[in-house]
């Protein structure tokens, strides 16, 4: 949570936003380098898609809701982990192991015994 907030609070700042931007309006925007130009470019409109442009109530709507999607997305991540963890796959035929490298096969028979 403190690391989205930190993201949010810094994606969010006019300051630096308006010091891109300056350099963006600048005569000296034509002597960049491409790179330079697209470092700028890219830096403005992470601003604006992390919501530099909006004000009191729907900056505090929009960084609820990213807080909100953080903490679901590291939920989902546990949840896909704990899952893959779990997974068991009991196999009967030797058609369907057909091909592995012999160390897969050490490694999926050292497995199978150490759950029985």
């Amino acid at each position: 949570a403190e690391k989205v907030k930190f993201q949010l609070r810094l994606g969010q700042s006019k300051p630096l936003y308006n010091a891109f931007k300056a350099i963006q309006d600048s005569p000296d925007w034509k002597t960049l380098s491409d790179a330079r130009k697209r470092i700028v470019e890219n830096q403005i409109k992470e601003a604006v898609l992390n919501g530099v442009s909006l004000d009191g109530d729907k900056r505090e709507q929009f960084n609820k809701i990213e807080q909100e999607l953080e903490r679901l997305s590291e939920k989902f991540g546990e949840n896909v982990l704990d899952a893959t963890k779990k997974f068991e796959k009991l196999i009967t035929d030797k058609k369907e192991i057909d091909g592995l490298p012999a160390t897969a096969l050490g490694l999926a028979a050292q497995s199978a015994v150490s759950k029985v």
